[in-house]
């Protein structure tokens, strides 16, 4: 028996073509070491690559990084740029104690609300960590209420991050070949993501959605923000902000995870397709079979696939859907009836995952 996509439709304005997209950014002030230049300036040219293009960005906090008089926070706010809670220290759901992590979101709704003079509207889960249990996920959705904080959901996640530290050592090392190469890969890596998060949407609820892009406050998207924009604006998309991309009826869905994996929202949303049992991702699985080596002119420090390295597209990673989907991939039924995940090889795009396996330890969402 074949699933039918469940459909979410949305009266598109004639005004208004084409697909559309949200840029948020995490991890604000600043992730990662100061730049020769100084983390003022390079805020400056990533907020001049957003206004330019008259994209409103939401930047979301990592409270415990606020310098005194939050000078940085304070130039995304005289660009009109909207900022969001990501918690005080950017504790783990899954792991930490469970009423830590429930004062580092209020110790930092606090203090955003007395930088920004008004209450901060947006919340984003370190990692996209929801909760591993019903328990510790109905706490933090308590909180938020509490609070009033939305999630500020996420459709195109990717792993951005991974290229950030190289970047930063290529930088630093004067080798402009190979922060220039990093750049490219960057963009033709967020590029695959989307037209990934595009297929997920049309083939899940039957038609693209407002998608909702995941970056940080890194030196590469600082100096690559212009590209990427321009890239994506030649595929076609219009910029939207976080509210209007919140509007879309998708992410009104329900939520159909509970895990320890941090999942796009097309993965998490109704019926929820989580990563296959015991996959952890590209990066640790071509470490296991030997497949992977290690750029030492770029200062990896990680074992990377050597298709990767060439910038080339990386072999398929599993995806899975939820026991209560009863059918595989190839439409066949369960015979078990609602237990058995089944698994659907995905494209994906250059360095690093597109579907929602686990990376290796340490990400930084």
């Amino acid at each position: 028996m074949l699933t039918t996509p469940v459909l979410v439709t949305r009266q598109e304005p004639e005004s208004e073509p084409g697909p559309r997209i949200a840029i948020t950014i995490d991890d604000l002030p600043w992730n990662g070491p100061a730049p020769a230049e100084g983390r003022e300036a390079a805020t400056e040219r990533l907020l001049d690559a957003l206004a330019s293009r008259g994209v409103v960005a939401a930047g979301f906090v990592r409270c415990a990084g606020i310098g005194p008089g939050a000078p940085l926070l304070r130039m995304w706010l005289g660009r009109g740029m909207p900022l969001g809670n990501h918690s005080e220290s950017h504790r783990d759901l899954n792991s930490a104690p469970l009423e830590q992590w429930l004062e580092d979101v209020r110790t930092c709704d606090s203090r955003l609300r007395e930088i920004a003079g008004e209450p901060v509207r947006y919340f984003r889960y370190p990692m996209l960590h929801q909760g591993p249990t019903p328990g510790r996920q109905g706490a933090a959705l308590e909180l938020l209420a509490e609070l009033e904080l939305e999630v500020a959901h996420v459709s195109v996640d990717n792993s951005e991050f991974m290229l950030s530290r190289p970047y930063e050592r290529a930088v630093a090392a004067g080798d402009e070949v190979e922060a220039q190469r990093i750049g490219g890969l960057l963009v033709d890596h967020i590029l695959e993501t989307v037209r990934h998060a595009q297929d997920v949407a049309r083939r899940k609820v039957g038609r693209d959605v407002d998608h909702i892009l995941l970056l940080h406050a890194t030196l590469l998207v600082s100096d690559h923000m212009g590209a990427l924009l321009d890239a994506l604006a030649a595929e076609g998309f219009q910029f939207v902000s976080l509210d209007e991309a919140l509007r879309d009826p998708v992410y009104r869905l329900p939520d159909g995870h509970t895990g320890r994996t941090g999942l796009s929202w097309l993965y998490r949303m109704i019926p929820a397709e989580p990563a296959c049992p015991g996959s952890t991702g590209w990066n640790r699985r071509h470490r296991k079979t030997g497949n992977g080596i290690t750029s030492r002119r770029a200062g990896f420090g990680k074992r990377w696939n050597e298709a990767a390295d060439k910038g080339s597209t990386l072999p398929s990673v599993p995806v899975c859907t939820q026991p209560h989907d009863v059918t595989g991939p190839r439409g066949e039924r369960d015979p078990a009836g609602a237990r058995t995940s089944y698994c659907a090889a995905r494209k994906k795009g250059p360095v690093g995952r597109q579907e929602p396996t686990a990376l290796a330890r340490g990400r930084q969402a």
